[in-house]
Protein backbone atom coordinates (compact mmCIF):
# COMPACT_ATOMS: atom_id res chain seq x y z
CA UNK A 1 0.00 0.00 0.00
CA UNK A 2 2.18 2.25 0.84
CA UNK A 3 5.22 1.23 -1.36
CA UNK A 4 7.95 1.07 1.53
CA UNK A 5 9.11 -2.78 0.55
CA UNK A 6 7.51 -4.40 3.76
CA UNK A 7 4.90 -6.65 3.25
CA UNK A 8 1.44 -4.93 4.09
CA UNK A 9 -1.13 -6.37 6.26
CA UNK A 10 -4.73 -5.20 6.20
CA UNK A 11 -7.96 -5.29 8.32
CA UNK A 12 -11.60 -3.96 7.01
CA UNK A 13 -14.42 -4.62 8.56
CA UNK A 14 -16.92 -6.82 8.02
CA UNK A 15 -20.32 -4.60 7.40
CA UNK A 16 -18.76 -2.79 4.32
CA UNK A 17 -18.33 0.80 6.02
CA UNK A 18 -15.11 0.97 3.84
CA UNK A 19 -13.31 1.68 7.35
CA UNK A 20 -9.70 -0.38 7.02
CA UNK A 21 -6.55 -0.31 9.27
CA UNK A 22 -3.21 -0.83 8.22
CA UNK A 23 -1.34 -3.06 10.50
CA UNK A 24 2.20 -1.49 10.28
CA UNK A 25 5.44 -4.13 10.47
CA UNK A 26 8.75 -3.69 11.09
CA UNK A 27 11.23 -5.72 9.83
CA UNK A 28 14.48 -6.31 12.28
CA UNK A 29 16.84 -8.13 10.15
CA UNK A 30 17.83 -10.62 12.19
CA UNK A 31 19.12 -13.43 10.70
CA UNK A 32 19.13 -17.34 11.95
CA UNK A 33 23.24 -17.85 12.74
CA UNK A 34 22.80 -21.75 12.34
CA UNK A 35 23.24 -23.10 8.56
CA UNK A 36 20.65 -23.17 5.89
CA UNK A 37 21.57 -25.03 2.65
CA UNK A 38 19.34 -25.77 -0.64
CA UNK A 39 18.80 -29.12 -2.43
CA UNK A 40 18.44 -29.44 -6.23
CA UNK A 41 15.75 -31.73 -7.93
CA UNK A 42 17.63 -34.52 -9.34
CA UNK A 43 20.06 -32.74 -12.25
CA UNK A 44 18.40 -34.92 -15.04
CA UNK A 45 14.76 -33.49 -13.72
CA UNK A 46 16.20 -29.83 -14.02
CA UNK A 47 17.23 -29.83 -17.34
CA UNK A 48 14.10 -32.34 -18.82
CA UNK A 49 15.56 -35.56 -19.51
CA UNK A 50 11.99 -38.06 -19.46
CA UNK A 51 12.39 -41.04 -18.25
CA UNK A 52 12.39 -43.24 -21.56
CA UNK A 53 15.40 -40.96 -22.44
CA UNK A 54 17.61 -41.63 -19.51
CA UNK A 55 19.63 -44.36 -19.64
CA UNK A 56 21.67 -42.77 -22.79
CA UNK A 57 21.35 -39.60 -20.53
CA UNK A 58 22.69 -39.94 -17.04
CA UNK A 59 24.75 -37.25 -15.63
CA UNK A 60 28.82 -37.41 -16.52
CA UNK A 61 29.94 -34.25 -15.52
CA UNK A 62 28.32 -30.80 -13.54
CA UNK A 63 29.42 -27.57 -13.55
CA UNK A 64 27.90 -25.12 -10.65
CA UNK A 65 27.84 -21.35 -10.88
CA UNK A 66 26.77 -19.51 -7.94
CA UNK A 67 26.67 -15.61 -7.53
CA UNK A 68 26.39 -13.61 -4.43
CA UNK A 69 25.26 -10.09 -3.65
CA UNK A 70 27.60 -9.38 -1.27
CA UNK A 71 26.04 -5.57 -0.59
CA UNK A 72 23.73 -7.85 1.76
CA UNK A 73 25.74 -9.41 3.83
CA UNK A 74 28.50 -11.96 4.70
CA UNK A 75 29.56 -15.80 5.49
CA UNK A 76 30.15 -18.75 4.35
CA UNK A 77 29.52 -21.09 1.74
CA UNK A 78 29.64 -24.54 0.65
CA UNK A 79 28.60 -27.05 -2.19
CA UNK A 80 28.72 -30.43 -1.71
CA UNK A 81 27.09 -33.14 -4.17
CA UNK A 82 25.31 -36.80 -4.30
CA UNK A 83 25.29 -39.31 -6.62
CA UNK A 84 22.57 -41.27 -6.13
CA UNK A 85 19.19 -38.69 -5.13
CA UNK A 86 18.19 -37.86 -1.61
CA UNK A 87 15.31 -39.88 -0.78
CA UNK A 88 13.87 -38.35 2.33
CA UNK A 89 15.18 -34.20 2.31
CA UNK A 90 14.16 -34.39 5.85
CA UNK A 91 16.00 -37.09 6.77
CA UNK A 92 19.54 -35.49 5.46
CA UNK A 93 22.58 -34.37 7.19
CA UNK A 94 24.02 -32.11 4.37
CA UNK A 95 27.29 -32.37 6.19
CA UNK A 96 27.63 -35.97 5.19
CA UNK A 97 28.18 -35.75 1.20
CA UNK A 98 31.67 -34.74 -0.11
CA UNK A 99 32.49 -31.39 -1.04
CA UNK A 100 32.66 -30.08 -4.52
CA UNK A 101 36.64 -29.24 -5.55
CA UNK A 102 37.31 -26.26 -3.55
CA UNK A 103 33.74 -24.96 -2.94
CA UNK A 104 34.45 -24.33 0.63
CA UNK A 105 34.89 -21.13 1.98
CA UNK A 106 33.67 -17.50 2.78
CA UNK A 107 31.68 -15.95 0.05
CA UNK A 108 32.51 -14.46 -2.92
CA UNK A 109 30.84 -12.56 -5.75
CA UNK A 110 30.98 -15.11 -8.35
CA UNK A 111 32.47 -19.08 -7.93
CA UNK A 112 32.56 -21.73 -10.24
CA UNK A 113 33.09 -25.84 -9.23
CA UNK A 114 33.02 -28.57 -11.43
CA UNK A 115 32.91 -32.03 -10.81
CA UNK A 116 33.58 -35.51 -13.53
CA UNK A 117 32.00 -39.24 -12.28
CA UNK A 118 34.19 -41.78 -13.18
CA UNK A 119 31.06 -43.32 -14.15
CA UNK A 120 27.97 -41.60 -15.55
CA UNK A 121 25.34 -41.69 -12.61
CA UNK A 122 21.23 -41.37 -13.24
CA UNK A 123 20.11 -38.86 -10.24
CA UNK A 124 22.75 -36.63 -8.45
CA UNK A 125 21.72 -33.57 -6.58
CA UNK A 126 23.22 -30.62 -5.79
CA UNK A 127 23.45 -29.20 -2.08
CA UNK A 128 24.14 -25.71 -1.49
CA UNK A 129 25.07 -24.49 2.23
CA UNK A 130 25.07 -21.13 3.57
CA UNK A 131 25.99 -20.35 6.83
CA UNK A 132 25.67 -16.51 8.32
CA UNK A 133 27.91 -14.41 9.35
CA UNK A 134 26.17 -12.95 12.13
CA UNK A 135 23.25 -13.01 13.18
CA UNK A 136 23.13 -9.33 11.41
CA UNK A 137 24.61 -10.84 7.90
CA UNK A 138 23.97 -13.38 6.20
CA UNK A 139 24.93 -14.46 2.45
CA UNK A 140 22.50 -13.49 -0.51
CA UNK A 141 22.24 -15.55 -3.70
CA UNK A 142 22.06 -13.67 -6.82
CA UNK A 143 22.00 -16.33 -8.79
CA UNK A 144 22.53 -20.72 -9.31
CA UNK A 145 23.11 -21.64 -12.52
CA UNK A 146 23.91 -25.90 -13.34
CA UNK A 147 25.34 -26.98 -16.59
CA UNK A 148 25.71 -30.89 -16.35
CA UNK A 149 26.88 -32.82 -19.34
CA UNK A 150 25.29 -36.65 -19.84
CA UNK A 151 26.87 -39.83 -21.23
CA UNK A 152 25.30 -43.40 -22.05
CA UNK A 153 24.60 -45.20 -19.05
CA UNK A 154 27.77 -47.73 -18.02
CA UNK A 155 26.97 -51.81 -17.17
CA UNK A 156 29.98 -53.07 -15.27
CA UNK A 157 30.19 -57.12 -15.63
CA UNK A 158 30.94 -59.13 -12.49
CA UNK A 159 30.62 -62.44 -13.42
CA UNK A 160 29.95 -64.64 -16.69
CA UNK A 161 27.58 -67.91 -16.60
CA UNK A 162 28.84 -70.08 -19.26
CA UNK A 163 26.81 -72.39 -21.07
CA UNK A 164 28.05 -75.24 -23.36
CA UNK A 165 27.44 -74.97 -26.94
CA UNK A 166 25.59 -78.38 -27.32
CA UNK A 167 22.15 -77.54 -24.74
Amino acid sequence: MDNDGIPDFVAADGNHSGNYYKIITQTQKEYETSPGYLISDYLTNLVGILPKDLPNNFVKRIKVNIGFDLSLGNGSFEIRYIKNGIKDPSLIDPFGYPLMPDASGTIVENFTTEIEFDKPVPDPQIIIILKPESEFSAPHLKYLKYEIETAPSQVIIKGFNWNRGDN
